[in-house]
């Protein structure tokens, strides 16, 4: 360990004055506010150590696409941490945005004594970073006996570690290795860590390297007030002020300033160079000066002058206070983004289930939806093709006269039974592709419901639900049948032979025995008159009537037995006719509501199931949502406000 003055005992206990410690005994009241105010923030960590157990995913270690700040394992050890005593000095975190933001330089430029007469401390610090493997450097200064000797503690006797209030660490991020995108620190475990644990985070940006806009983009979450912002870039002027003022409103008050490390680090190589020339003094305060490496002395004796204490201890104490506000807020900012992600991702689920629902419901329509307004649909299709059926049926039936039915009597069974089979062929045909068409649309729909299911983020996964579909689908009854769509045309089509043509079948064996009966007795009238008329006296004493009569009685007869036959069959034609109209319209009826079933019991049943209930999951997910997130207001409103510390210089 470097240098030989060591402290009487902890730094919490004593005052820091220019370089020297005396004792600082604690008084009451301060116990008594420390102890209350402590009470308060475990409770709040506490509090919100549970509540981010409910929104931050799990763990990092079965996530791989888990943001460093999102792992809940970070922000349990951060809040842990905050419920531990306060350190005994101010740390100061510096991380550079990217490996060419100069943050090593910044260093350089904050630790070098520009007249000390050691050549070799000023040699140290300049190659403090030579072999050494680790992402960071812990700089302390050489009274500190808090830290243990390690490849990574870098003892440094700077003036710059002894100028404020309270002692001063340093922890150094360096990052080698170029990131892809945003800033290299916040893709760090420990990194990240250190910030959220730093009293004073300082971020160098370099803005030809690293948009500011990340830098803003970062501090919605890392909710430090006492972070300074570095720029690698200087500005004179006007420009400075506007500038800053404007990064400032940006970063919620936080500390900006305009700094050019290359700028101090050749001041003060030109002056080690020549420390006896006045000109190269002159060089000296003039690069210093411009550089604006001086600002973030200042920028940090603000922050510690807007803690309002004088004494060490209640400067410590007030810092780790507001230290512990800010890891409160960044973690409930975490969880308020966290959140809002999850809703994004609620809505895109639910996008994607309304999607498919939505297809569902139209299929729906277009299979089976009735009415005038619904034309072109399955069951519109299916009742065309049965208007069909009529115009053949009656066809066959026109010319099924009563001449043609005399000769044929025997067989209007078979051939009103064959122009019935006939005129079904259509739909059956229709009826038959359709029954493939639904298989065909049952799968796409299930598949595609599987697949939603299958692929959503886990808070939407269900396996119980992924099983209950398989087994629907297993099931006997799923698979789309022709027989089913075939079942109410196969079951019409014989209540049409076995009742309606059967009676019309006797109605035409009748018109033909009335027809041959009257025909037989007009003809034996007609016959008996010409034999009387043919022999000259009455041949049937019993009927005193002319020969011209009996033949005119016997046509008559004829003719009516004609006229009752020809009435007879139509009238029976009619009663069949009557009782097809009400057979046709049962079975629209019962393919309609085949027709319905099928679709709703058998194609779209899983599709329909599986949406019904991602939308149950989704509205679960919205109500926790909602939940949590009037929990994190709660909290929010709870915890005092940030006081932002606006530089005042550059």
């Amino acid at each position: 360990m470097h240098g030989s003055t060591k402290p009487l005992g902890s730094l919490r206990t004593c005052r820091w004055r220019k370089g020297h410690l005396s004792w600082w005994p604690p008084t009451s009241h301060l116990c008594l506010r420390r102890s209350s105010s402590a009470a308060n923030s475990a409770s709040s960590l506490e509090q919100t150590r549970s509540l981010l157990s409910r929104i931050l995913p799990p763990s990092k270690k079965n996530l791989t696409d888990v943001k460093p700040e999102r792992s809940l394992e970070l922000w349990n050890g951060i809040l842990t941490a905050s419920a531990q005593p306060e350190p005994s000095e101010i740390t100061l975190a510096v991380f550079g945005a990217d490996q060419w933001s100069a943050s090593r330089e910044l260093v350089t430029a904050l630790l070098r004594e520009p007249f000390a007469s050691d050549a070799s401390s000023d040699s140290r610090i300049v190659t403090r970073w030579a072999n050494i493997s680790a992402s960071h450097l812990t700089i302390v200064n050489d009274a500190d006996t808090t830290v243990s000797n390690s490849a990574s503690t870098f003892w440094c006797p700077s003036s710059f570690l002894q100028q404020f209030t309270a002692p001063l660490r340093i922890y150094e991020f360096f990052e080698a290795h170029p990131t892809t995108s945003g800033l290299s620190f916040l893709q760090n475990d420990a990194s990240l860590h250190a910030y959220l644990k730093a009293d004073i985070p300082l971020i160098i940006c370099n803005p030809l390297t690293t948009s500011p806009a990340e830098v803003f983009r970062a501090r919605s979450y890392l909710r430090n007030s006492n972070t300074i912002l570095v720029f690698a870039h200087t500005l004179y002027g006007a420009d400075t002020v506007a500038l800053r003022e404007r990064y400032e409103k940006s970063v919620e008050g936080s500390a900006v300033l305009f700094v050019d490390p290359y700028r101090a680090s050749a001041a003060l190589d030109t002056l080690k160079a020549n420390p006896g020339s006045s000109l190269a003094v002159q060089q000296y305060q003039d690069g210093f000066i411009q550089s604006g490496i001086a600002s973030i002395s200042r920028a940090i004796k603000d922050i510690l002058d807007s803690t309002g204490k004088t004494s060490p201890r209640d400067v410590l104490l007030s810092l780790t206070n507001q230290t512990s506000s800010g890891q409160l807020h960044s973690a409930l900012s975490v969880a308020r983004i966290q959140l809002k992600e999850d809703q994004h991702e609620c809505d895109q689920v639910f996008l994607q289930v309304s999607t498919l629902r939505d297809e569902v419901e139209l299929e729906r329509y277009t299979l089976h939806g009735r009415g005038e307004q619904n034309k072109g649909t399955t069951f519109d299709e299916h009742i065309s093709s049965l208007a069909k059926t009529q115009k053949v049926v009656a066809n066959e039936m026109d010319r099924l006269s009563l001449w043609k039915m005399i000769t044929r009597v025997d067989d209007i069974t078979s051939i009103v039974s064959s122009a019935v089979a006939k005129s079904f062929t259509g739909i059956e045909k229709q009826l038959i592709y359709d029954a493939g068409r639904f298989s065909y649309l049952q799968q796409k729909y299930s598949s595609s419901m599987l697949s939603v299911l299958r692929h959503v983020p886990h808070p939407f996964s269900s396996s119980v639900l992924e099983n209950e579909l398989e087994q629907m689908m297993a099931s006997p009854t799923y698979s789309v049948e022709a027989s089913a769509l075939l079942g109410p045309l196969k079951t019409r089509q014989k209540q049409i032979i076995r009742y309606p043509t059967a009676r019309l079948h006797v109605a035409a064996q009748r018109s033909v025995l009335g027809l041959g009966g009257s025909a037989v007795t007009g003809l034996a009238l007609s016959w008996a008159g010409w034999v009387q008329s043919m022999a000259g006296h009455n041949i049937m004493p019993l009927l005193d009537v002319d020969p011209t009569t009996l033949m005119g009685a016997g046509g008559l007869v004829i003719l009516i037995g004609l006229r009752w036959a020809i009435g007879h069959w139509e009238t029976s034609k009619k009663r069949w006719w009557a009782d097809w109209h009400r057979i046709y319209d049962g079975l629209e009826r019962d393919l309609a509501k085949t027709l319905e079933h099928i679709v709703n019991n058998q194609v779209l049943v899983v599709a329909s199931k599986g949406c019904s209930e991602m939308c149950n999951i989704i509205d679960q997910r919205n109500q926790i949502i909602a939940e949590l997130s009037e929990q994190v207001t709660v909290l929010e409103n709870s915890q005092p406000e940030e006081k932002p510390v606006t530089s005042k210089n550059n």
